[in-house]
C-alpha cells in the first residue's frame, strides 16, 4: 500500500494539517437577524469536513467550562477580551461553549438596595436574579450545504413555571420565553444558572427570608470569585453550552455563526458581546485557556 512507503513523521505531519479550523467573516449579514442591542455579529467560523477529527475526550454539556477546559479549543475571543467561544468536533457530534467574561455579565445577583454593597465586590450598581431570568439569552446559527438553522438559547427558565427556586427543575434551551427557533437535531444545551440552581448548596431565599425573584441572593461572601466555588457548587461565570448533530452536514463545511446575544444589564453599558473574527488552527494538545485568577474580594 502507499501509506506504507510514508515516514511517521510524514504522517504525523498529514495528520495535523488535516486539523486546521478556518475562520471567516461573513461580510453579508442575512436581513432577519436583529439589529440594536440584540446585535452581536454576525461572526461566523467555518468548520471545513476535512477538518472534523478530534484528539480531546468528550466535553460534558452541563453549562460548565470548569472540569472541560481540556476538551475544548478557543475558536474566537472578543474585543478587550469580554467573551470566549469554544468548540469541539467529535465525529458528527458538535460542542459550543460561550464564556461572557466577569466584566460584562455574571451570576452575582441581590435584592437593591439592600445588597449594594455586596453585588458592588463583582463592579455591579444593581443586578437581581430577576434580570437573569427574564431576558438573557445567546441567538446561534449554523449552516451546510443546503441546511441552515436559527435558534435561541434562553439562558435560565423554570420548566414547570412556578420559579420556585428550591426546586431543581431549572432549564436553558430554545424552549424558554427567551428562547426560538429551530435548533439543529439532536439539541442538548445548558447554562451554568441553571447547573447553579440545581445543584447548589446555598439557599438564594436566605432561609425563606427573600420571597421574590427581585430579592434571591447568589453565595455570599464571593468565594473563588470569578471562578468556580467548590464549597457552595456555583459557577461565578455566565456560560451557554450545547451539542448538536451535524452528520446532515456530510462533507459540507460547517458554517457557525453567533449573530446576536443579550445581557441586560451589562456592567459595561454594552449589551453586547462581539467577537472578532478569527483564524484558528486546531491544536492538538492545548487545551481552552484557563479561567481568569480570582481578585480577592471583601464581601459584607
Amino acid at each position: 500500500m502507499r501509506l506504507r512507503a510514508l515516514t511517521f513523521s510524514t504522517i504525523i505531519f498529514l495528520v495535523a494539517i488535516s486539523l486546521t479550523l478556518v475562520g471567516t467573516y461573513n461580510l453579508s449579514a442575512d436581513p432577519s437577524v436583529p439589529t440594536g442591542d440584540e446585535l452581536l455579529g454576525p461572526d461566523v467560523f467555518v468548520i471545513s469536513a476535512a477538518q472534523r477529527v478530534s484528539t480531546l475526550n468528550v466535553p460534558t454539556v452541563d453549562g460548565r467550562l470548569t472540569g472541560d477546559e481540556s476538551y475544548y479549543y478557543v475558536l474566537g475571543t472578543a474585543d478587550n477580551g469580554r467573551g470566549t467561544l469554544y468548540y469541539n468536533l467529535v465525529g458528527n457530534t458538535l460542542y459550543l461553549l460561550m464564556r461572557v467574561d466577569p466584566s460584562v455579565n455574571d451570576n452575582v445577583f441581590g435584592k437593591d438596595p439592600d445588597d449594594a454593597t455586596y453585588v458592588g465586590n463583582a463592579s455591579w450598581s444593581k443586578h437581581r436574579f430577576k434580570d437573569l431570568l427574564n431576558s438573557d439569552h445567546i441567538q446561534v446559527a449554523l449552516s451546510c450545504g443546503t441546511n441552515s438553522w436559527t435558534w435561541a438559547q434562553d439562558y435560565l427558565y423554570d420548566a414547570d413555571g412556578d420559579k420556585d427556586p428550591t426546586e431543581k427543575d431549572w432549564l436553558s434551551d430554545p424552549n424558554g420565553n427567551d428562547g426560538s427557533g429551530t435548533p439543529p437535531p439532536g439539541l442538548a444545551s445548558a447554562s451554568s444558572l441553571q447547573w447553579n440552581l440545581n445543584n447548589t448548596t446555598w439557599d438564594i431565599t436566605l432561609g425563606g427570608s427573600r420571597t421574590g425573584d427581585k430579592d434571591y441572593k447568589s453565595p455570599d461572601p464571593m468565594a473563588n470569585y470569578p471562578n468556580y466555588d467548590a464549597t457552595n457548587k456555583w459557577e461565578w461565570a455566565m456560560v451557554y453550552e450545547m451539542k448538536m448533530d451535524v452528520s446532515a452536514c456530510g462533507s459540507d463545511d460547517i458554517i457557525v455563526s453567533i449573530p446576536s446575544a443579550h445581557n441586560s444589564p451589562s456592567k459595561d453599558g454594552n449589551k453586547d458581546v462581539p467577537i472578532t473574527p478569527t483564524v484558528v488552527s486546531t491544536p492538538t494538545t492545548t487545551p481552552a485557556s484557563p479561567t481568569p485568577t480570582p481578585t480577592p474580594t471583601t464581601c459584607l
